[in-house]
C-alpha cells in the first residue's frame, strides 16, 4: 500500500560539495539574503547533503598526532573545530560523507574524533571507522519521507589511509576509509614502453618493479606493480589508451553495501570522493572508466542517486536508469586558509621552522597551490572565477523503490566563494549571479552534454532536462 504521506515515493535532495573547512571559520553568523536563500533550499529538502573535507577534533583528541595522511605534497592537514558540526546542522544539513583523501590527516584518533562530533550533534554518516567492513557499512537516517540510507567511499585508495580487517593473527583492524583502488590499463605498446623503462629504473624510485607470481594471477594478466597499491595492467585493445580500471573485490564490495542497504531503507544515496583521472587518449571532461564503472554499479544495485565530489570545477551530469550521477560537484566551502595549527612536518615540507607563524604556513601554501589564479597543474589549472566557485543541487526523486522510480527535477545553483575578498573573509558561499554563475552552468553543460544530458540555463539558475 502507497502511503498518503509520501513514504517512500517521494524525497526531495539538496546536495552540495566538499566543505574545506580549516579551523573556526562559522557561518550561522551570516544572515546576508544571497547567503540565506543557500540556507532556505537546504532546510526545505528532506535531505541535506555535504561532504565533510576536513577532521573535527574534539577536546580529547585537540592535538592528535599526524598521521599517514595522504603523501607529503599535498602538505595541507585538515582539521576544523567541532562547532563547524553544529554550524552545518544550523545550515539543515543532516547527512555527509567522510571517505576522503585527508581522512588520516591526523590518524586513527582524527576519524575516531570526527565520528563523535557529526554523532553528537545527530548527522548520519559513513565511509570512515575502525576497520575496512565498518568503513564500508551504510549510515541510516529517518524522514518522514522514507528511512535514507547513505555509502561513502575515496577513490584512488592507497595503503595506510584505506581501512582494514582483522586479520586471523591479529584481532584489530586498521581504521581509515573505505576506499576505492583504482588501476592503469595501457594499450599494447604503450605497456611496453612502460614496461621496459620500469625495468631499466628498476625498484629504486617510486617502488617500481616487476609483479609477482601471485599479482599475475590476481589480475590473470601480466603486470607491474607501482607505489605498492596500484597494478598497471596490459590492454587487449590496439589504439593509444591509458584509462582506470575499478579493483573488483572494492567493486563487490561496495555494490553489496548498496544491495544491503536498498533491502532496508526506502533511499539509498551513493557518495565518492574522487581522484581519478584517465590519461592518454582520454577526454578531460568525461570521468574516469574507473569511476563511470562503480557509479553505474551502484545504480544497478539499487542506489537512487550517485555524488560525486574531490576537486575543484566540475564534472558533467549523467542521467542513468532516470536515476541521476553527478560526478563531481565542485567544492562548496573553501576557508582552509583559516587553519590555525598544523603539525610540524608540514613546516619541514615547507621549510618552515617552529619560529615561524602559521599565517607563513598559509602564504607558502597558497603559493604552492597557485590559489590566487586557480589550482596548479596543467590538468587542473582553471579560470579564477570558477576555481573560487561553488554548487548546490536540488533535485526531486519520486516513485515506489525499484526500477520505476526516477529523478523528476533536478536544478543547480552556481555559488560564489568570492576569491577577491581578503582571506579571512573569502570562501563562504553566497549565491552567485552574473559572470560566476554563467561560467559554472556553461562547464556545466558542456560537460553534460558528452554524457547525455542536456542543461537550460535561465538566468542564473540551470535546470536539467528529463
Amino acid at each position: 500500500m502507497t502511503s498518503k504521506s509520501g513514504e517512500g515515493t517521494e524525497l526531495t535532495i539538496t546536495a552540495v560539495g566538499d566543505m574545506w573547512e580549516g579551523g573556526f571559520r562559522r557561518m550561522a553568523v551570516y544572515d546576508e539574503p544571497e547567503f540565506m536563500v543557500l540556507v532556505k533550499l537546504i532546510r526545505d529538502a528532506d535531505v541535506g547533503f555535504v561532504n565533510m573535507e576536513t577532521n573535527l577534533l574534539d577536546k580529547q583528541n585537540k592535538n592528535p598526532y599526524a598521521g599517514v595522511g595522504q603523501p607529503l605534497w599535498a602538505i595541507e592537514r585538515h582539521q576544523a573545530d567541532p562547532i563547524i558540526a553544529e554550524d552545518l546542522r544550523w545550515l539543515g544539513f543532516n547527512i555527509c560523507s567522510c571517505a576522503m583523501n585527508h581522512s588520516h590527516d591526523f590518524g586513527p584518533e582524527g576519524i575516531f574524533s570526527t565520528i563523535r562530533v557529526l554523532d553528537k550533534v545527530g548527522f548520519t554518516q559513513a565511509g570512515i571507522g575502525a576497520t575496512l567492513s565498518e568503513a564500508s557499512l551504510p549510515g541510516y537516517m529517518q524522514t518522514k519521507k522514507g528511512a535514507v540510507a547513505i555509502i561513502s567511499s575515496y577513490a584512488p585508495a592507497f595503503h595506510g589511509i584505506i581501512a582494514t580487517d582483522p586479520s586471523p593473527e591479529h584481532n584489530a583492524g586498521w581504521p581509515g576509509v573505505n576506499g576505492i583502488r583504482a588501476d592503469w590499463i595501457l594499450d599494447p605498446e604503450t605497456w611496453e614502453a612502460y614496461k621496459n623503462m620500469a625495468e631499466r629504473i628498476g625498484g629504486g624510485l617510486m617502488g617500481v618493479r616487476p609483479a609477482e607470481p601471485w599479482d599475475r594471477e590476481y589480475f590473470g594478466v601480466d603486470t607491474l606493480q607501482v607505489n605498492g597499491f596500484m597494478f598497471v595492467l596490459k590492454g587487449k585493445e590496439p589504439g593509444n589508451y591509458a584509462r582506470t580500471k575499478v579493483r573488483d573485490e572494492d567493486l563487490k564490495r561496495n555494490v553489496r553495501s548498496v544491495k544491503g542497504a536498498a533491502g532496508i531503507a526506502d533511499w539509498v544515496i551513493y557518495a565518492l570522493h574522487d581522484h581519478t583521472s584517465d590519461g592518454l587518449g582520454s577526454d578531460p571532461d568525461v570521468p574516469s572508466g574507473s569511476t563511470m564503472t562503480l557509479a553505474r554499479a551502484c545504480i544497478d544495485a539499487g542506489a537512487d542517486v550517485f555524488i560525486g565530489t574531490g576537486m575543484q570545477g566540475y564534472r558533467g551530469i549523467e542521467l542513468y536508469r532516470n536515476k541521476p550521477i553527478f560526478y563531481n560537484i565542485g567544492v562548496w566551502q573553501e576557508t582552509v586558509e583559516s587553519m590555525w595549527r598544523q603539525p610540524m612536518q608540514v613546516y619541514e615540507a615547507l621549510r618552515l621552522t617552529k619560529d615561524d607563524d602559521i599565517s607563513t604556513v598559509v602564504d607558502r601554501m597558497n603559493v604552492l597551490f597557485n590559489r590566487k589564479a586557480g589550482y596548479r597543474g596543467d590538468y587542473f589549472r582553471m579560470e579564477k572565477e570558477l576555481y573560487w566557485s561553488g554548487l548546490l543541487v536540488t533535485m526531486k526523486l519520486e516513485g515506489e523503490q525499484g526500477p520505476d522510480r526516477k529523478v523528476t527535477e533536478i536544478k543547480l545553483y552556481p555559488c560564489d566563494l568570492r576569491g577577491d575578498l581578503p582571506r579571512a573573509q573569502r570562501g563562504r558561499p553566497i549565491l552567485a549571479k552574473g559572470k560566476v554563475s554563467k561560467k559554472v552552468l556553461e562547464v556545466l553543460k558542456k560537460k553534460s552534454t558528452k554524457l547525455g544530458t542536456e542543461i537550460e540555463i535561465k538566468g542564473d539558475i540551470g535546470v536539467v532536462k528529463l
